[in-house]
């Protein structure tokens, strides 16, 4: 019978057509019109505020993660694991040259005659010369995720990391900036404590200052309440007196007292350096900043009472202005119109910079009509694809939680981790654990790392009530549900082949009723011989009992002598490995942040013994191996 249901869909596939959305996701300035990097469409379009529309689209061969713009050339960053920077003209559409840019290009920057980029899951930053025939890469940083890069006045570049690297177990956990000093040695500074989920960076006009937008969390204390702030705050940092050997940083919260301003991302200053303009994905919002005055109100600030805990710090010096769109992502301004693409609702938004800002939408051209692969048509009738975006939707979405304080991406941002821990109440207090990715937790139960909630969909449901004091409705519950089931596979950096999307190719191989994984199944993936060896360890040492094919977890709740305090002697959920390269972290505690250390620490404490005589050379197989999964 399923074989009958696939021959059928198969034939589906050439009367159906793909529902893709544009998913903006950067914009740039060339001369006085918009350029805007489209995700979903493979697209640039150029919009022209004065006409208030589009007047050229050029198709691009991937997905446009970021964007500069140099005289009349755009370096646009692209696509994934082999991902590049196409350098093209904006006058002809014509691509001039190709730079290799890693995996997942996410930001890039043209200094002098150099080109950087930052490659967010080769956790690095690259250096390129413009000119010339061959492209050889230097790294000049190593990073972890690095997601956004800003240039000072030094012509230092200041890189953002996305999340806490480390263990999550101490008193300390938070993201860092990593400065790249030519002639010198790279520096690295932590934001406040909790920061994490750290989205966009960007520069004053005269490369004084750095503005970092990321959010605060109070991990803490046990998420018992949502008011002023108990939970989640969002905050810009403030970076200034750049030359110090460490620099002054204010960190700055944009929530209301009584209001959350959740999920800020995009950030960017006017070219007068007037106002500093933050985007709110999760409220849907601008934050417009007098500059000037926040500069002055932090040099009159008492130390002593931190920023970082002063909900209300801008009053008076801010407008927080809604937009007509949904999830905000990226901004840009003049000196009279900031503009905000949405993610969600697929459009331009404008805010004026005037004492009462005036919002207009602006539409962009849909996608061009295309035929649904076999595969595209298989996952449809399983789930389809607007069901699946209306769920990543609400999932990003502040709205659907008390006060807005946050969404269910604060804690799980890309619905992976925060890399940190919570003491929460669902299991007892004082027994903090490490944030639990949400990638193919709808394929295991129990979930949590107690095992107390007996699915996904139960954690889903209880999670609105519990930690956004929000009461979902079906709908919005299956399409959250939707989303998290059949979230698109990221390429694994650790496996070698650039498939575009692995998800329907895994989804088929489940309705199969076989065995799926990203080892077994990926379009293009190339077997390495150490990956192989470290298998054949992985299974011999017996790891492989307890975190078997396709999942790598047996979805039991066991003893694994790990836990401690308040949970010592518990048993834990069998953590799956798959993503494992992505999820530090690691032990339910959170208690070492290098996986190599984990495996070790694992075979020191193997109540089986099996694994104890692993030599390091072993070790280095079977972590390759591990990587991979």
């Amino acid at each position: 019978m399923k074989r009958i249901l696939i021959l059928m869909l198969a034939c589906m596939a050439t009367m159906l057509h793909a529902q893709d959305y544009l998913s903006p996701s950067a914009l740039a300035w060339w001369k006085n019109k918009i350029l805007i990097a489209e995700t979903g469409a493979n697209r640039l379009d150029i919009f022209d505020p004065a006409q208030d529309k589009v007047t050229q689209s050029i198709l691009l061969p991937r997905q446009p993660n970021a964007l500069c713009v140099q005289g009349d050339t755009a370096y646009v960053a692209m696509g994934a694991l082999a991902g590049a920077v196409y350098a093209i003209d904006l006058n002809s559409g014509n691509t001039l040259l190709e730079y290799p840019a890693g995996h997942t290009p996410v930001a890039v920057a043209v200094v002098g005659d150099s080109l950087y980029i930052a490659s967010r899951f080769a956790d690095q930053v690259i250096q390129l010369p413009l000119a010339g025939n061959v492209f050889t890469p230097t790294r000049i940083a190593r990073c972890s995720q690095p997601v956004g890069m800003a240039v000072d006045f030094n012509k230092n570049i200041w890189i953002a990391n996305h999340l806490p690297t480390g263990s999550a177990n101490g008193a300390q956990s938070a993201a860092t900036l990593t400065v790249f000093v030519p002639n010198g040695l790279n520096r690295e500074y932590s934001l406040a404590n909790g920061s994490q989920g750290v989205r966009g960076i960007v520069a004053s006009p005269d490369g004084k200052y750095m503005a970092v937008t990321h959010i605060v969390s109070r991990f803490h204390t046990p998420p018992t309440q949502l008011d002023r702030g108990w939970v989640n705050t969002n905050a810009v940092t403030i970076i200034a007196n750049l030359d110090k050997n460490q620099p002054d940083m204010h960190t700055i919260l944009l929530d209301d007292t009584n209001e959350g301003a959740a999920n800020p991302w995009g950030v960017t200053f006017t070219p007068d350096g007037s106002k500093l303009i933050v985007t709110h994905a999760g409220t849907h919002e601008l934050s417009i900043i007098d500059f000037p005055a926040l500069v002055k109100k932090i040099s009159e600030h008492k130390a002593k009472d931190a920023a970082v805990d002063q909900l209300g710090f801008l009053n008076n010096i801010r407008q927080r202005v809604p937009l007509p769109l949904n999830g905000p992502r990226c901004v840009l301004a003049d000196n009279d119109t900031a503009y905000a693409a949405g993610y969600f609702s697929d459009n331009l938004a404008g805010a004026t910079l005037a004492e009462f800002p005036e919002t207009s939408s602006h539409a962009l051209p849909a996608p061009a009509p295309r035929e649904l692969t076999n595969e595209e048509a298989f996952l449809e009738q399983i789930a389809p694809k607007a069901l699946r975006r209306k769920g990543e939707e609400h999932f990003n979405d502040a709205s659907l939680c008390y006060q807005k304080w946050m969404s269910c991406a604060s804690c799980h941002p890309d619905a992976r981790v925060d890399a940190l821990n919570w003491d929460l109440p669902n299991d007892g207090f004082g027994n903090p654990k490490n944030t639990r990715s949400m990638y193919l937790s709808h394929r295991r139960a129990p979930v949590m790392s107690l095992g107390i909630r007996k699915d996904a969909e139960t954690a889903v449901k209880s999670g609105f009530i519990g930690f956004q004091c929000y009461s979902a409705s079906d709908d919005e519950l299956k399409a959250v549900n939707a989303y998290l089931k059949h979230m698109p596979v990221t390429p694994n950096p650790f496996c070698m082949g650039e498939p575009a999307d692995d998800t329907p190719i895994i989804e088929r191989a489940i309705a199969r009723g076989q065995d799926a994984c990203l080892q077994c199944h990926s379009a293009a993936l190339q077997r390495r011989k150490p990956t192989d060896e470290g298998r054949k360890i992985f299974r011999e040492a017996g790891c492989s009992s307890c975190h078997p094919h396709p999942y790598f977890t047996t979805c039991k709740t066991v003893d694994i002598g790990t836990t401690s305090g308040l949970d010592k002697g518990k048993p834990v959920v069998i953590p799956s490995l798959s993503e494992v390269w992505r999820t530090a972290p690691y032990f339910h505690d959170g208690s070492t942040g290098i996986l190599r250390e984990a495996i070790r620490q694992r075979s020191r404490t193997s109540k089986n013994g099996q694994d104890a005589e692993l030599t390091e050379d072993q070790l280095d197989l079977l972590l390759q191996y591990v990587k991979s999964l």
